[in-house]
């Protein structure tokens, strides 16, 4: 059921700007249309080929993570957004990589990605 008729979708901001460092922190916040933007969702990183997120949390509003020796250099990684109240239905923000970037471990964005696209995907 959608919120005043309206489709449900949302627009996940994020991962930040980059260079993201190794032990950045980084906060996503997203907007909505449909429902609520304070209902409950989970909040996943997930990479390519590997259904072990580095982070998965609860949340309402805005979500906070760290970049940390959970991610792996050279792997693609989505965030992604599933309602608590249909969890089959999750919305996916921007993809991006964890690369080398000299002496520290940064984060690159993935240029071809729109910024959130709807998509059904069963989170952990």
């Amino acid at each position: 059921m959608s919120w005043n008729g309206e489709p449900k979708s949302v627009n996940i901001e994020g991962p930040g700007p980059v260079p993201l460092t190794i032990c950045s922190k980084q906060t996503v916040t997203w907007t909505t249309t449909g429902f609520s933007a304070d209902e409950p969702i989970t909040f996943a990183i997930l990479a390519e080929h590997n259904p072990t997120p580095p982070f998965i949390a609860d949340s309402t509003l805005f979500v906070s993570f760290t970049i940390d020796d959970k991610f792996t250099l050279g792997t693609k990684y989505g965030s992604f957004i599933a309602l608590k109240s249909e969890p089959t239905i999750a919305f996916r923000g921007p993809i991006f990589e964890v690369t080398d970037g000299g002496n520290s471990m940064v984060v690159k964005p993935e240029s071809t990605t729109p910024s959130a696209k709807a998509v059904v995907h069963e989170l952990p």
